[in-house]
Formats: structure tokens, C-alpha cells, sequence
């Protein structure tokens, strides 16, 4: 009698428990990869409150990503997009108040700086720099912008460096680029 009733529940137990042991996992597949969004480029806001980040999205067929900022509540209550497929929009920093974001976006062409006032949510372009701008800070007293952007040593500026890239794109040469850090006065823009 004993083997009569337990015998089908432990068969049925030891199958139970061996099922996820045996079961097909599917791998990852490129297509897969593809489909995943990316965040990067997190920002804390200056009363830490919120977070800047980023989140880049991949089209396989036209074989390119496309980044844009969005802000985040630090609860994670209330999500807001900042901006959306106009260009790759990355390197959000915060201005010292709190009221702007400036970021780095292909909008125009090459890499340029950007600041967003958070209140309108007006655009403003900051740079036109020859061969794109990375890598943007504020001073501390909201004054004044920092930034990288790529110059070739013997060029003295921006009109040079225009030209030289221009002629070495076409050229499809290796010359030698270095990263100069500019500053720009916000005060003198307005």
C-alpha cells in the first residue's frame, strides 16, 4: 500500500524538482543585444532630489544608436524625458542652481554643448566648436562652462581646424589630434 500511493507523488516530486535543472534556457542572441536600452552618464542634481542620465536605444537595420537624457525623482516616482531623436544627446551636468542641464548633442553635426533650461525647456547651443565638444562641467558659481574638444597642434584656431578636418575626413589620413579644455563665459552670451 505504502508504494502504491507515494511511489506516483515522489515520481512526480523528483520530476518537479528536476524540471528547471533540465530545462532549455534560451541564449542571448545578437538581435537580442540589439533590443537592450543602455543608462549611462548618471548625474545627480546639486539638492539631490533628481538624476540626469541617459539611455541609448539601437536600430539594427539602420545600424546606429540614438541617445537621449531623461531626469528621474530620486524616489522614482516621476520620470521625465529631456530629449528625444533629435541627434545623440549625452553628458548631462547640472548648473549649480539647478535649473539647467547642460549636455553634449549631434543635433547639428558634430558633438556640440547644450544647455536646457528645465523650467521652459528651451534650447540653447553653447558651442561651434570644428571638431565637436565632450566632456561638459560648470564652474562652481554657474558662470562659466568647461569642456574637451579635439584640435590638430599646429592649427592656432577654430577656422584651421575646420579646414584640416574637412581636408583629412576626405583624406582618410591618421594626423595626429590632441584635447584642448575650453572654457566658455555664460555671462558674455546673454
Amino acid at each position: 500500500m505504502f508504494k502504491k500511493f507515494y511511489l506516483p507523488i515522489l515520481v512526480i516530486l523528483i520530476i518537479l524538482i528536476a524540471l528547471p535543472v533540465y530545462a532549455q534556457k534560451r541564449a542571448i542572441t545578437v538581435e537580442d543585444l540589439w533590443a537592450m536600452k543602455r543608462v549611462s552618464n548618471l548625474a545627480v542634481s546639486p539638492d539631490g532630489k533628481c538624476i540626469a542620465y541617459v539611455v541609448t536605444s539601437y536600430n539594427m537595420e539602420e545600424n546606429r544608436g540614438q541617445r537621449d537624457i531623461y531626469i528621474v525623482s530620486i524616489d522614482g516616482k516621476e520620470t521625465r524625458q529631456l530629449t528625444k531623436g533629435e541627434g545623440s544627446n549625452y553628458s548631462p551636468a547640472w548648473s549649480p542652481d539647478g535649473k539647467k542641464i547642460a549636455f553634449i548633442s549631434t543635433r547639428d553635426g558634430e558633438p556640440q554643448v547644450y544647455i536646457m533650461s528645465l523650467e521652459t525647456g528651451e534650447v540653447k547651443k553653447i558651442t561651434s566648436v570644428a571638431l565637436g565638444a565632450d566632456a561638459v562641467i560648470w564652474s562652481s558659481d554657474g558662470k562659466y562652462l568647461a569642456f574637451t574638444s579635439q584640435v590638430y597642434p599646429d592649427c592656432p584656431d577654430n577656422d584651421c581646424n575646420a579646414k584640416k578636418g574637412k581636408r583629412k575626413r576626405n583624406e582618410q589620413s591618421q594626423s595626429k589630434i590632441l584635447h584642448k579644455i575650453t572654457f566658455q563665459n555664460l555671462e558674455q552670451m546673454d
